[in-house]
């Protein structure tokens, strides 16, 4: 069975198996297709954790950069020129 692609393939295969046309593909009973939804809710949650997390990251690892490339800036203003570069008029 063909699905809308904005539902989640997981959940997806849970429904096809749900619905399949042969019985003995189905889910033996209503408790394993409970346990099936509820491991796929257990998992979209992790999997949502995960993605907030690793969005924190990357925002934290952009400012990093920003706050090294600031300080190392900072530094090349604040050190004198070489001496050859010195002007001598």
């Amino acid at each position: 069975m063909s699905t809308d692609d904005r539902v989640p393939a997981e959940l997806a295969e849970i429904c096809n198996r749900a619905c399949h046309p042969e019985p003995a593909q189905r889910f033996p009973d209503v408790a394993t297709l409970r346990a099936a939804l509820l491991e796929y809710l257990a998992h979209r949650r992790a999997t949502a954790v995960l993605r907030t997390a690793s969005r924190q990251h990357e925002r934290f690892r952009m400012l990093l950069d920003v706050v090294i490339a600031m300080r190392s800036l900072r530094r090349r203003s604040c050190q004198p020129p070489p001496s050859d570069h010195i002007d001598k008029a």
